[in-house]
């Protein structure tokens, strides 16, 4: 039975313009009242009784709804929507030293990068580190703090440095107050609190792109053994953890490619950013692969 692209109604079956699953006199009545209209485009598309997408609701449309008169199809609706993240830096300034946050309006400013940092990246461009020096400061932006539930991803492109390698930070420099998003010495993705990590078993200091994240799900008392890795959209099975409580401090401002460790920047991070993101609820695994193959 044929299925169309439907856009946010993944696919439909054609003369189902309610989205039933079915072509009854429902949408009969729905084409009807459309009947010779012109210029059906864009949402709505002329209450989607515009069935062959030619901008007019003719004899056309009606001889497909015909077609399928009475049949019906089980068909499993689109995912909802993802949910929108708090910051988003995509990282496509192409020129210039800012770094602008496409969602809450947190922009970042890079810090001791010379020269033109932006490059290609998967999604259109991407910010280089230089893994000694080079880092991205969010000025007014404390981030996700407490116990709260959180999700961060990006695309990373790591080398391989033998040191640990922070991809974002912010928080206080006390076991459990800051928190850590970062590429382990070893080059095994891992989420630390000060005083407490874990980290997952695949390399992703490897020079090749990889869609990285770490969420965390707030159950009132939240330890870094409940933190979730996942990379290229999926789960990490846990390589290594030493156990800490959850309770991240409004201290710093949160930071791309190095961490503030209470006297001196470090854990410079080697390598390219890209779609930079940081929510404030748990995203799904399944949502995690949504995002990973925008």
């Amino acid at each position: 039975m044929p299925i169309v692209d439907m856009g946010a109604h993944e696919y439909y079956l054609p003369g189902d313009l309610n989205f039933t699953c079915s072509v009854d006199m429902s949408d009969l009545c729905i084409l009807s009242g459309y009947w010779m209209q012109a210029g059906c485009v864009g949402p709505g598309n002329c209450g989607q009784a515009d069935i062959d997408r030619n901008h007019m609701v003719d004899i056309d449309d009606f001889m497909l709804l015909v077609e399928h008169w009475m049949k019906s199809e089980s068909i499993t609706p689109p995912p909802p929507p993802l949910p929108f993240p708090m910051t988003w830096w995509k990282m496509n300034e192409a020129a210039g030293t800012a770094v602008s946050d496409s969602a809450g309006g947190y922009h970042g400013q890079t810090v001791n990068i010379t020269g033109t940092p932006w490059v290609i990246g998967p999604h259109d461009y991407a910010l280089k580190l230089d893994g000694v020096d080079d880092y991205v400061d969010v000025g007014g932006y404390a981030g996700i703090t407490g116990t709260n539930s959180r999700t961060c991803t990006a695309w990373i492109k790591a080398n391989s440095t033998g040191k640990e390698q922070v991809i974002l930070s912010w928080g206080n420099a006390v076991n459990g107050q800051k928190w850590m998003f970062r590429v382990q010495a070893d080059g095994k993705l891992a989420a630390a609190v000060w005083g407490g990590y874990i980290s997952g078993s695949v390399s992703v200091a490897d020079g090749q792109w990889h869609h990285v994240a770490a969420v965390l799900v707030d159950d009132g008392s939240p330890s870094v053994n409940e933190i979730k890795l996942y990379v290229d959209g999926f789960p990490q099975t846990v390589a290594s953890i030493n156990s800490q409580a959850i309770n991240t401090v409004a201290s710093q401002n949160v930071q791309m490619g190095s961490v503030y460790n209470g006297t001196a920047q470090g854990s410079f991070f080697s390598g390219l950013l890209d779609e930079v993101r940081i929510y404030d609820v748990p995203l799904t695994g399944e949502q995690i692969l949504r995002v990973a193959m925008e």
